[in-house]
């Protein structure tokens, strides 16, 4: 069995290097999901930090079932490692709002400089915030229609990750 064998995409592939999208690999052991994320529950709210670039969800269409754009490939196999290191979560029903920031590491081609003075500041550019939390709602739910959408940030950091947090309505998830 390959080191990608078993996601739910049902492909048989070799992810780029780590470097490039972040460390998506599946997770053996508990040691090894340390590493690459995080979960913390409370009550009412469940944080997790997933290491590596986030990925905004690409337009689709009908073709992409057969044909695999390597953007949807990408796409379909970052879902898969989410969903492996987020674990067990609550139904749509039950969940009031989904919120997140993420962060983005400066690209090497700017100056030490430029890089220096991005660090904190918002990030401007693509990926949109909205394919951002589209990517992650469309990732964990099959019918996230029940879920009011909280709010999505972007900034510059020296280490990439997204942090989602998942607030529960009254009454929580048991």
């Amino acid at each position: 069995m390959g080191r990608y064998d078993g996601l739910i995409t049902g492909r048989k592939t070799r992810l780029p290097k780590p470097e490039t999208i972040g460390a998506f690999c599946p997770v053996y052991d508990e040691q090894e999901r340390q590493t690459i994320g995080m979960r913390e529950d409370t009550p009412d709210v469940i944080r997790v930090i997933v290491k590596g670039a986030p990925i905004a969800k690409p337009r689709m269409s009908q073709r992409d079932k057969w044909k695999l754009r390597p953007c949807v490939v990408r796409y379909r196999e970052w879902a898969d490692r989410l969903r492996e290191i987020i674990g067990p979560i609550p139904p749509a029903e039950t969940v009031d709002e989904v919120s997140g920031v993420a962060y983005f590491e400066p690209p090497k081609s700017w100056s030490k400089k430029r890089r220096l003075e991005m660090i904190g500041q918002r990030h401007v550019a693509t990926p949109d915030a909205d394919n951002l939390a589209k990517a992650v709602l469309d990732a964990l739910w099959k019918e996230d229609s029940g879920i009011f959408l909280g709010p999505w940030r972007k900034f510059w950091n020296t280490s990439a990750r997204l942090e989602i947090e998942i607030r529960l309505r009254e009454g929580g998830w048991s």
